[in-house]
């Protein structure tokens, strides 16, 4: 028979001590799992869920024994209390020690999955960074490359034109040629012109892409520069049966290099004819503002789809050829050596198109001194 006395013998003599030594196993077990964690927030969860069950205990404890002496209840009362704190504590030990080695467990598991992400990270990014350091030495290899051959180019497709010119200015040579020998001559001419063009865009893409491009700005006035352009390629007009309609009269002069506002034009213009529609036209319009002159070209061509039109100035993006008159093939430079062109000198271009109606392509570039 359990009395009021035997269980306050037992909470006095074994419960308290019990209890105590209880707290202390586990303060020490919370405290070397909040150090294991290195003060994680999954170590502070443990530390004060144990904080928890102490306070319960020590609680309960302080109720069974007030009522054991102070002897105002009776036993129905005070043994359901008893109970109740006996298993609470029970519980609570066996909780701490599965816990604990449980949440050790997974910290460590939880620590090891989290070095390995940080090795592979680390291995991936010096994968990365290996495979970009190569990147840029095929780069540069490749513009190193492409410099060299357009460089070596230049000279025999110059000897070539220099000794083709020579003989179809010779009269005394010419009058002695055949009607077809005269045609197959002057193909090769036209043939040679088309790579020496190609050179000179190869051996200015790589001088880009190298950042060695020479740019010499000084006043430059549109209205001549158009008008020795449109000289040069007047025959490319007739052959291709494109009207160009200049209305460019006078506009202030820009802030540039001549030769390379003579490329940015030819190359524009040029574009407009090839890619124009038979009986077709070329506008070339003009206005400008205090601080830059604006050029617009615009062509009766088929038009750009308008998906196109963010790409038509990557380099060795081109056009496809089934919208282009005549049969000569692009290696899809001349636009982006148009946009770098215009780029490093201060100014800005872009296109618009609507399919059936044509093109319209649109540059500035910075005036010499805006006015006061």
């Amino acid at each position: 028979m359990i009395t009021q006395e035997i269980l306050r013998t037992f909470l006095v003599s074994i419960g308290w001590l019990v209890l105590v030594f209880a707290s202390l196993f586990i303060l020490i077990k919370s405290w070397l799992f909040y150090r294991e964690t290195k003060g994680s927030p999954f170590g502070k969860l443990v530390a004060a869920a144990n904080a928890g069950w102490l306070i319960t205990m020590y609680s309960l404890g302080l109720v069974c024994t007030f009522y054991l002496f102070r002897d105002i209840a009776s036993l129905r009362i005070i043994f359901p209390i008893f109970v109740v704190w006996f298993v609470t504590l029970v519980i609570l030990l066996y909780v701490t020690v599965r816990w604990s080695n449980e949440a050790s467990a997974l910290h460590a598991t939880y620590t090891n999955m989290s070095r390995e992400i940080e090795r592979h990270t680390s291995n991936l990014n010096a994968a990365c960074k290996r495979e970009l350091e190569n990147e840029k030495e095929v780069e540069h290899l490749k513009d190193e490359i492409l410099f060299v051959a357009a460089h070596e180019l230049r000279s025999p497709v110059s000897a070539i034109k220099w000794g083709l010119t020579t003989l179809l200015e010779d009269k005394e040579f010419n009058a002695n040629l055949t009607g077809d020998l005269k045609e197959i001559f002057k193909n090769i001419y036209i043939h040679n012109e088309r790579l020496g063009d190609l050179v000179g865009r190869l051996l200015n893409t790589a001088r880009i892409e190298q950042g060695v491009l020479s740019i010499k700005t000084e006043n430059v006035f549109l209205v001549h520069s158009i008008h020795e352009v449109l000289d040069e390629i007047k025959h490319l007009a007739g052959e291709q049966n494109v009207h160009i309609i200049n209305t460019i009269e006078n506009p202030p002069p820009v802030l540039a290099d001549p030769t390379l506002v003579k490329e940015i034009l030819t190359n524009l213009i040029t574009n407009a004819i090839r890619y124009n529609v038979p009986n077709g036209s070329v506008t070339i319009t003009e206005k400008h503002t205090d601080a830059a002159v604006l050029v617009n070209i615009t062509d009766t061509g088929q038009g750009i789809p308008a998906e196109k039109l963010t790409d038509i100035f990557q380099k060795f993006h081109s056009i496809s050829e089934k919208r282009a008159l005549g049969k000569e093939k692009s290696v899809g430079l001349g636009l982006y050596i148009t946009k770098e062109l215009v780029t490093r000198m201060g100014g800005t271009i872009r296109a618009t198109s609507e399919l059936g109606k044509g093109s319209t392509f649109t540059f500035t570039l910075p005036r010499d001194t805006p006015p006061k």
